[in-house]
């Protein structure tokens, strides 16, 4: 007797959720649109072929940055990179002399190494300049960079309580930028960074604007606002209670990997020594409170609408820290159509700690393809 094939049970659709547009103005949510926000994208390539891709497609055809294949990112040979930049550059040099540090072991103000075009880096929320130390040196190459540390973060001018603002940060930087002899710059900015980056673009102080999953996407007392503020009030009393043991934890590998999951979406990936800056960073920061004060009392960025030169727009697709569905929907729907949209794939809200190379060569690109322009 032959025994009868069992015939498989049909398959139940899956549900799928609406893609969630939520409203500037508390928690609810718009109703859906027919498609969601167009992002540039790039499909099956590496990241060294990410400008490559870019620059041959019309900028109406939607692209997708590229997906790192294994940890650590791999990393792409000279002939991979941007045809933005044509150009052979020699290998960034790796030995060069760490930013001064103060004698209580805090980071200096800023870093300003390097010649060309000059390109301002603005760090994230509880951080310090040295977020950027890979990117500096990759970028110093051919670029003259400056990374700063804004007021009441580690190694930063004090700031008085109530001067906290995005306004008030603007006004700091453009103090170092005087200093520096700059009028005019390229501008990148991560988190609080980026949305201090469009502060300085409407003060006429940016060539461009580059903003990495940039803050400021929301409406005064908004519920994202507040939902945002009590995540990191929720830290304060772990950094006031770690600050004692800052310099053995800072120094162990598990716990830099659980710290670092917040912020990235690899934890291995990002190097023990950025970690460890990244860690002594947010601990020995004083900024938690005043900052987080006036950002929910002051509102959000206003006048992205009106925004007049070249910018980008960065997104982090594994975003844990403001997740750009509901944190962007300012930018994507305020900034110019001629503004770049880009998502890049499988990194966390601070990228340059877990793929410093990426980020170089999404700023280095965007600046030659205006140069080229």
């Amino acid at each position: 007797m032959v025994p009868r094939a069992r015939t498989p049970p049909p398959r139940r659709p899956g549900r799928v959720e609406p893609y969630p547009q939520p409203s500037r103005h508390g928690d609810r949510f718009a109703p859906r649109s027919p498609s969601p926000p167009r992002l540039r994208q790039l499909r099956g390539v590496n990241s060294a072929d990410a400008h490559d891709k870019l620059s041959r497609r019309p900028r109406s055809t939607p692209w997708q940055a590229p997906k790192r294949t294994a940890m650590p990112a791999m990393r792409g040979s000279e002939e991979e990179m941007s045809s933005n930049d044509p150009t052979p550059r020699p290998e960034p040099t790796h030995d060069r002399a760490p930013a001064p540090r103060r004698t209580d072991g805090a980071p200096a103000p800023y870093r300003h190494v390097g010649k060309g075009e000059p390109v301002l880096l603005i760090h994230p929320f509880l951080m310090t300049h040295e977020v950027w130390a890979e990117v500096v040196d990759l970028l110093a190459v051919d670029h003259e960079v400056l990374a700063v540390t804004l007021p009441g973060h580690w190694g930063g001018p004090d700031a008085r309580w109530g001067r906290t603002g995005a306004k008030d940060m603007a006004d700091a930087v453009e103090l170092v930028l005087d200093e520096c002899g700059w009028d005019t710059c390229h501008i990148v900015g991560n988190s609080l960074g980026g949305w201090i980056a469009f502060e300085l673009e409407q003060r006429g102080r940016a060539r461009s604007v580059t903003a990495i999953a940039p803050a400021g996407g929301w409406t005064t007392l908004s519920m994202p606002a507040v939902r945002l503020g009590a995540a990191f009030l929720a830290l304060s009393p772990l950094m006031i209670v770690a600050r004692p043991f800052a310099s053995w934890a800072v120094g162990v590998r598990r716990i830099q990997k659980a710290a670092m999951s917040v912020v990235t979406a690899h934890p291995a990936a990002v190097p023990f020594d950025a970690a460890k800056r990244a860690m002594n960073a947010a601990i020995h920061s004083r900024a938690l409170l005043p900052v987080l004060w006036s950002a929910v009392w002051d509102g959000g960025l206003t006048g992205l609408d009106s925004t007049t030169t070249p910018a980008q727009l960065v997104l982090c697709d594994k975003d844990r820290v403001i997740p750009w569905r509901v944190y962007a929907r300012a930018f994507l729907d305020e900034l110019p159509d001629t503004a770049g949209r880009l998502l890049l794939p499988d990194v966390g809200h601070v990228p340059m700690l877990e793929d410093p190379d990426l980020v170089a060569r999404t700023v280095r690109g965007f600046i030659a393809e205006l140069a080229a322009a």
